[in-house]
């Protein structure tokens, strides 16, 4: 829990995967068993979850966490100039793969809009909703 809480809440099923059997050492634990022991997080009542995005990617997230709370951080992020996937990722020091899943579950939310380019893809605060 400790090290969910200095994640932001939410960690990768890999990342989680990997703390787990480093802090074991031998006797490891396979995927399989790991991702079983996940589902039941939630009927065990320990304030975690797993919680699988769109795209497939599975996270195990505290109940705490709030996609509108984040939808708004990412917001005002954006107050000032459009951001990137990575620059996001630098500012929230999370991977780039859950900062992808945050900024679309924001862009899903209407809190951001996106726009697609050759280089990149910039997210921006979604203004739209104010016509």
């Amino acid at each position: 829990l400790p090290k969910l809480k200095s994640a932001g809440g939410v960690i990768s099923l890999t990342d989680a995967y990997c703390l787990f059997n480093r802090a074991r050492g031998t006797n490891l634990v396979s995927p399989d068993d790991l991702l079983a022991a996940s589902n039941r997080l939630s009927c065990l009542r320990l304030k975690m979850s797993l919680r699988t995005f769109p795209s497939g990617v599975k996270v195990i997230q505290q109940d705490a966490f709030d996609d509108i709370q984040m939808a708004k951080k990412l917001q005002t992020l954006c107050t000032t100039n459009p951001l990137t996937l990575m620059q996001v990722s630098r500012e929230l020091h999370i991977p780039s793969l859950l900062a992808k899943e945050q900024l679309l579950a924001a862009e899903r939310l209407g809190y951001l809009c996106r726009d697609t380019t050759l280089e990149t893809t910039w997210f921006y605060i979604n203004r739209f909703l104010d016509f």
